[in-house]
Formats: structure tokens, C-alpha cells, sequence
């Protein structure tokens, strides 16, 4: 095996070494397991920023916890199907995201501005129907149940 040794004292994280030598490696399309339900909220926190640098850098980035799934969306749309259940929250975490779009959700929104200052798109929820998150210009995190597995797609 090709194990790679880190120092422990270093400016990245592991997580963050790990999708630099994916990226610089070709690859565009992360799946992260447990970097959702650790002990260390430090660390989950570096975690939803490095889907914000996948996502700054042409990737995509997923990561699975135990309950949870979070993806990015960024100047783009994502689309889920009728079949997912559930609490779904949409969250700025860096500059405003414009042009933000929901329909399919319980709480819909129309061309909207989300912030990091404020949490509008906490805690909505899949009605039954397919559903759309559009995002005109900026990024926003997407987090989902797990029980709902991988089936969204981009467009």
C-alpha cells in the first residue's frame, strides 16, 4: 500500500491534504465519509469549508455522516427527487449567494439573497414532489438526511 505519513503539526488539515493531492491528481468529484460526526467541532467546521474549496476550485465535494449528507451548490442548480423525506437546510457560509431559488420545498424562495449573518434556509422540508435548489452566483452548503442516499443530480 502507498500509505502517506503527515507530520501532526502542519497548516492543513488531513481532510484538506487529502483533496489537495486529488485535485492536483485530476479528480473532480469527492465523496468524504466521517468528517460530519466527530468529537472535534473544529474539525467538522474545516470540513464544510473544504466542500467550499472543492467547490472554488471546479470540484464537487459530498460529505456522508451518520445523519447527515452535505453537498454545494455554486452557480448552479441541484435537483432532488419526489421520493426524498425529511429536513433540509440551505446555508451561506461565505459571500452572499444571489439568485437563490427554491421550489419544491415547503418553504419556497424566489431569486433570494442568502447571507452568513442570517440562517433563512434552516430547517425546511421535501413535500413529495421533486424539488430544486438554484443558486445564480455564489455557493451555498445543502444538508440532508442520509436516509435518502445519493440520488440528486446537478444541472
Amino acid at each position: 500500500s502507498d500509505a502517506v505519513v503527515l507530520p501532526v503539526e502542519k497548516d492543513d488539515t488531513d481532510c484538506m491534504l487529502a483533496i489537495r493531492a486529488g485535485l492536483e491528481a485530476g479528480c473532480t468529484d469527492f465523496v468524504i465519509y466521517g468528517a460530519l460526526d466527530g468529537p472535534r467541532l473544529d474539525h467538522t467546521l474545516a470540513n464544510l469549508q473544504s466542500l467550499q474549496y472543492l467547490a472554488a476550485h471546479g470540484a464537487r465535494g459530498t460529505l456522508v455522516g451518520l445523519r447527515n449528507i452535505v453537498i454545494t451548490v455554486k452557480d448552479e442548480t441541484v435537483a432532488f427527487p419526489a421520493e426524498f423525506t425529511g429536513t433540509v437546510s440551505v446555508f451561506c457560509m461565505g459571500a452572499p449567494a444571489r439568485g437563490v431559488t427554491i421550489r419544491g420545498l415547503k418553504y419556497e424562495l424566489e431569486n433570494g439573497t442568502l447571507t452568513p449573518a442570517y440562517p433563512l434556509g434552516v430547517s425546511n422540508s421535501f413535500i413529495g414532489v421533486e424539488s430544486r435548489i438554484a443558486v445564480e452566483k455564489g455557493c451555498v452548503l445543502v444538508l440532508f438526511d442520509t436516509a435518502n442516499g445519493m440520488r440528486w443530480r446537478y444541472e
